[in-house]
């Protein structure tokens, strides 16, 4: 079985320490399943139990050894020059939502809309 649950790490030395292995290895974007150190394993199943749901807290209380993987929102600094635009996955890279690349591809198209309009395309 495998499931994620999103929670927001700023930046800096509180993510830095996060992906601070057991052996005190640092990661740059995961830490492996056994390796995660012992109070954030505690931290989350604490977390869930005042969180969530009681059966989806039960399945993530009896997972012994959780990992971690990064994930970041990516967009490009230019998202256009002279006549090429880059819109959906080219302009900004996903992360894995269920069902969220639909309202990503209306919210491109809304803005593609409304820039077009505003040069003057029609």
């Amino acid at each position: 079985m495998n499931y994620v649950w999103y929670r927001n790490v700023a930046e800096g030395q509180e993510l830095t320490e996060l992906l601070l292995d057991k052996r005190g290895t640092p990661g740059l974007a995961s830490v492996p399943p056994g390796l995660v150190q012992d109070h954030y394993i505690e931290e989350l199943k604490d977390a869930a139990a005042e969180q969530l749901s009681p059966t989806v807290a039960e399945v993530l209380i009896a997972t012994e050894q959780p990992y971690l993987q990064v994930v970041s929102d990516v967009r490009s600094n230019r998202m256009a020059q002279g006549r090429v635009a880059l819109i959906g996955d080219a302009a900004c890279a996903a992360r894995p939502h269920a069902a969220a690349g639909t309202a990503k591809a209306a919210a491109d198209a809304w803005t593609l809309a409304n820039a077009l309009g505003d040069a003057g395309a029609t």
